[in-house]
């Protein structure tokens, strides 16, 4: 199958047929690769010295290649072709499925085996080769998919969700935090912030179906592959290995946004942007109450954060 994928790849086959049949055999070894570690990949890592992932270093050269291809709009005319136009189809179109696959096996690799403080013993050798030579490479290409939505452009949800939670192993690991601390900024003004604000579809649902929303977003299940949830889990896994570095600087730029609001007139507020300032605030409480520079704040933070949410949502109205 490895060989396969790397014949399809190296000949730059842009078809249809040839995103099902690569995703199909990353499908194969999610399977493999479920409950354990091949022997031959726990071996030969061991062999090269925490240098390479065994049997898995051919995977993962596949892997960054299929990260790094660029999906194009179908009206810029460039392969692969055809890209759909809404998003259920473009969910389902089988070059976004293959990406989706491919940055499933990374968390999970990453997650499970790739972090040496948490890695079983035999794991220990491919814990240090995919901790310090994979993840810095697979960072490159997980950024550039995660700037697309700042840039305008389309990304799946579930895309995402995978990424950031790509990012929230990587804060923990210094080779790869040293590579994201100058883009920490970015990540979350750019990506975390914006996911945490209301979208069109969340004020549709609310106004429409009040019930559902609270459903919605109570819902174990909705939020297992959901972005807003990955989004506030790599804030406070930033907050709670990083907090040195990056809360001063995120709890400036909240207070510049909520500045901003109040300066602008009403007929022209954004109130989303309010909307994403608490709802950060409330995601951040119990780490401000234990800094001793924010504990004060930290109690404010929380009554504004309770208070706001049932003016917003009117819970008791909902309820009865």
């Amino acid at each position: 199958m490895l060989q396969l994928m790397k014949q399809l790849l190296e000949s730059n086959n842009n078809t249809l047929e040839a995103a099902m049949i690569m995703k199909m055999a990353l499908k194969i070894l999610w399977s493999c690769t479920q409950f354990s570690l091949p022997t031959s990949t726990v071996a030969g890592a061991a062999a090269e010295g925490g240098q390479g992932c065994g049997a898995l270093t051919g995977w993962l050269e596949v892997i960054l290649v299929i990260l790094r291809k660029e999906l194009p709009e179908a009206s810029e005319g460039k392969e692969p072709l055809g890209q759909p136009t809404t998003v259920e189809e473009r969910n389902a179109w089988p070059w976004w499925k293959l990406k989706k696959w491919s940055l499933q096996l990374l968390v999970r690799w990453f997650h499970r085996y790739g972090m040496p403080k948490y890695a079983a013993d035999e794991d220990k050798p491919f814990a240090e080769a995919f901790s310090k030579v994979w993840a810095p490479a697979l960072l490159e290409p997980i950024m550039t998919m995660l700037a697309l939505r700042s840039q305008g452009r389309f990304c799946t949800d579930r895309c995402v969700q995978l990424a950031l939670t790509f990012m929230e192993s990587s804060i923990q690991i210094g080779s790869t935090y040293k590579l994201l601390k100058p883009h920490m900024h970015f990540v979350m003004a750019n990506v975390v912030f914006p996911l945490l604000c209301l979208t069109d579809d969340d004020l549709e649902l609310f106004d429409t179906d009040p019930h559902e929303f609270v459903r919605k977003g109570s819902d174990f299940m909705e939020e297992f592959n959901d972005p807003v949830m990955a989004a506030k889990n790599l804030l406070e896994g930033i907050m709670k290995h990083r907090k040195k570095d990056n809360l001063p600087a995120f709890l400036d730029f909240l207070t510049n946004e909520l500045n901003k609001y109040l300066a602008t007139d009403d007929a022209s507020k954004d109130y989303r942007t309010k909307d994403g300032c608490m709802h950060a605030i409330g995601c951040l409480n119990e780490i401000l109450k234990e800094s001793k520079k924010c504990v004060p704040q930290g109690f404010v933070y929380k009554s504004v954060y309770d208070r706001y949410l049932r003016v917003k949502l009117n819970l008791n109205n909902i309820y009865d």
